[in-house]
């Protein structure tokens, strides 16, 4: 309480009613303020990063990308609390006891597994064709932003890494793509455009419109 009313000074010379409310307000940023150090004082124990920023920037890698599907918006949520520490009591201690209990979190710690995580969640697709993420994470800080927290989902990034496959592809990736049918049986091959057909709407148009 000494904290609180240190932060009220002159506080008797106002009326009663209008003295309460500013002890109130006083008292309920103070719970808020420890709510929230305690938040960021769990997540450094648990990530060892300032917050969830400096930890996409640590390692060059979206902590988003660890997040599973279902857990997307209470995440984005929590991080959005701890980044800025502006949001309510409730906020704060529902963003609590989300990072206390994500199990993901266990896994940034691994090296593989933040690889791993940045190869499926930002390179989708094209892994195949961009198997060096060191360089693929370059052109994203120069092409896109420099806060790697920033890549998740962001079309920008997706743009960039198409263009990059798009590159690889005809650097040499065709190649290997060709080389993998000429290795095909007949029958092989058959079975396999069939499958790609039923699974890939353009290439079935490619061959009804006389592309083959």
């Amino acid at each position: 309480m000494v904290s609180i009313i240190a932060k009220l000074p002159g506080l008797f010379l106002h009326e009663k009613t209008e003295c309460n409310a500013k002890v109130d307000a006083a008292a309920k940023e103070y719970v808020r303020s420890r709510l929230i150090t305690q938040l960021r004082d769990l997540w450094h124990e648990r990530t060892d990063s300032k917050d969830p920023r400096d930890w996409s920037c640590k390692y060059g890698t979206p902590i988003l990308c660890f997040v599973p599907e279902a857990e997307y918006t209470a995440a984005k949520q929590a991080f959005d609390t701890i980044i800025k520490g502006s949001n309510s009591e409730a906020a704060i201690t529902s963003a609590k006891t989300y990072i206390k209990n994500a199990e993901w979190i266990s896994l940034l710690a691994d090296g593989a597994e933040r690889d791993k995580a940045f190869s499926v969640r930002v390179i989708k697709k094209h892994k195949a064709l961009l198997p060096e993420l060191r360089v693929v994470r370059d052109r994203l800080y120069a092409a896109v932003s420099p806060d790697p927290y920033d890549w998740a989902d962001n079309p920008s990034a997706e743009r960039t890494i198409e263009t990059m496959a798009e590159a690889a592809y005809h650097a040499g990736g065709s190649d290997k793509a060709v080389q993998k049918v000429d290795d095909l049986s007949p029958e092989d091959a058959k079975a396999y455009l069939k499958r790609l057909i039923r699974d890939n709407m353009t290439v079935g148009l490619e061959i009804i419109g006389g592309g083959v």
